[in-house]
């Protein structure tokens, strides 16, 4: 059930720690790391996340779309990497075949990889993630801000790339708007926004305007998957 984002604001500054701010695709990421250019260490790095979120040393925050959009996307990503995994079977089977056919003792072949059910460990891994995060009920004042965001062509919308352009803004302008809300109360912990959409936001060291500038003003952190993000809330201070 989704929350407003005031009472988050509040649940948060009750006992402050790390917040993380999710994306979709940072999501179905954990999915696509088979398929994708998406680091193995993701995967390690979510069930890291997942347990200090279960604890008071970290919050996950996802916005009521962003859960959306997961439902949306999930059960065509997992489609996708369901016929990755039949390719790559179908493919060490002829090159095991090919071997033996030039007379090449081969051991190349001897397991079946859809038997490892691959795709619903990583299913279940990303959706217990989403499970773990607070949801954030869609605000009225954050979806004019986007509105205005995309009239403006203010990234995350004008890039070439950009899809999506007003889901996008509704999703920044409400994570924007709770760290802004929690500097404004003396929040001192990181606040870090997880995306893999480069091409609409940017890099983490060079960011799309004027993000750039409403990022450092509040002390927001862009990281492009989890793994990276992990690696800074490790390094979070007491």
């Amino acid at each position: 059930m989704a929350t407003l984002l005031s009472l988050v604001v509040n649940r948060i500054l009750t006992q402050p720690a790390p917040v993380l701010f999710l994306d979709t695709c940072a999501l179905l990421d954990i999915i696509r790391v088979p398929f994708r250019d998406v680091s193995a260490n993701v995967i390690a790095a979510s069930n890291e996340i997942i347990l200090k979120a279960s604890t008071p040393n970290l919050w996950v925050v996802t916005l009521e779309l962003v859960e959306k959009e997961w439902l949306d996307n999930v059960g065509n990503v997992s489609i996708e990497l369901e016929k990755h995994i039949q390719k790559l079977h179908d493919n060490l089977i002829n090159f095991s075949d090919t071997l033996d056919k030039i007379g090449s003792v081969s051991h190349v072949y001897n397991t079946d990889l859809r038997a490892f059910n691959l795709e619903q460990q990583l299913y279940n891994l990303s959706k217990m993630l989403l499970k773990t995060s607070i949801i954030v009920e869609n605000d009225d004042n954050c979806k004019i801000k986007a509105m205005n965001r995309v009239s403006d062509d203010e990234a995350p919308a004008g890039s070439k790339h950009g899809k999506n352009e007003a889901k996008d803004c509704m999703i920044i302008e409400h994570y924007l708007c709770i760290c802004r809300e929690l500097r404004n109360n003396a929040f001192s912990k990181k606040c870090l926004f997880v995306s893999s959409n480069t091409q609409d936001y940017g890099h983490p060291q060079r960011l799309r305007s004027p993000l750039d500038v409403q990022f450092a003003s509040i002390d927001l952190i862009f990281a492009k998957d989890f793994a990276m993000a992990n690696s800074m809330i490790n390094v979070e201070p007491d």
